[in-house]
């Protein structure tokens, strides 16, 4: 399992839910992880201006057409013009054959377009999101909560990276997000999954940390059926804590309790620590 970003500062990751997923958690013992093009954001997976320029092959072209297509100060000797010419044809022939190099296999710019394959690697990356902070989050209850049926889970990187039985050939990553004005600023980890490791500084509320999987290989041309994967993972292990919405009735955090019995879940349950407070 591969990890990217500084973690010195993340001391917990904190994933809310409604009861619904809890107990699907509890009950397949398995996380899911949905496709990149299944989320509500749109602009998910999107491209830094420098990023698109690099990786689609239009610095290549500009390149060109500073180095040959801007007038000269002093005209070019017969020999010079023919060098030159040479050096063009060459250039454009590198321009027009080119590959899109990415994760899953290189393929030539003449029987794909580069936004065909920034769409499919929305279709071919897996994503599960979580908070992290060492104090729960106001907007994270109300967004992924969803209403006062609602869970946290609490665990840590490295309880995350022992708890999920790895899978033949599927790859993981942890990454810490950064936030970007993708038209303003470059990505600033370099990775090929860089999209995916950045999001617009309209969201760092959320301070996510992302489990990214991907499968090799695939039919990365074809649409991907299903919604995402899912992993087996050890819940005793995964799960330090578990807190209950600060909007949850007494009747709820005992039903919770009582379900955590039930899959033999020895582990602490809490109200939020929101609750009650002023």
């Amino acid at each position: 399992m591969e990890i990217v970003g500084d973690f010195n500062d993340v001391t917990e990751l904190q994933k809310y839910m409604n009861f619904s997923k809890f107990m699907d958690l509890l009950d397949t013992k398995k996380i899911f992880l949905s496709k990149a093009s299944g989320f509500e954001d749109k602009t998910e997976g999107g491209l830094s201006l420098e990023f698109e320029i690099i990786k689609s092959g239009d610095a290549m072209l500009f390149d060109i057409a500073i180095n040959f297509a801007m007038p000269r100060v002093t005209p070019l000797s017969q020999e010079e013009i023919e060098i030159e010419n040479k050096v063009k044809a060459e250039a454009f022939s590198k321009y027009e054959n080119r590959n899109f190099e990415t994760i899953f296999g290189n393929f030539p710019a003449k029987e794909i377009s580069y936004e065909k394959i920034n769409n499919q690697y929305k279709e071919w990356v897996d994503v599960s999101c979580w908070h992290a902070n060492k104090y729960e989050s106001m907007a994270m209850w109300k967004i992924y909560g969803e209403n006062e049926g609602a869970v946290c889970i609490i665990t840590d990187l490295d309880r995350m990276k022992n708890s999920i039985t790895p899978t033949e050939n599927y790859n993981l990553i942890i990454a810490k997000i950064d936030y970007i004005s993708h038209q303003d600023e470059p990505f600033n980890i370099q990775h090929e999954l860089a999209p995916f490791m950045h999001k617009s500084k309209f969201y760092d509320y959320e301070q996510e940390v992302r489990l990214i999987g991907y499968n090799l290989p695939c039919p990365f041309n074809e649409k991907r059926p299903g919604f995402g994967t899912k992993l087996e993972v050890n819940i005793h292990h995964l799960i330090k804590e578990i807190r209950v919405s600060p909007y949850a009735s007494s009747w709820f955090f005992e039903l919770v309790k009582s379900v955590c019995k039930k899959y033999d879940l020895d582990t602490e349950i809490v109200r939020s620590k929101i609750y009650g407070t002023v």
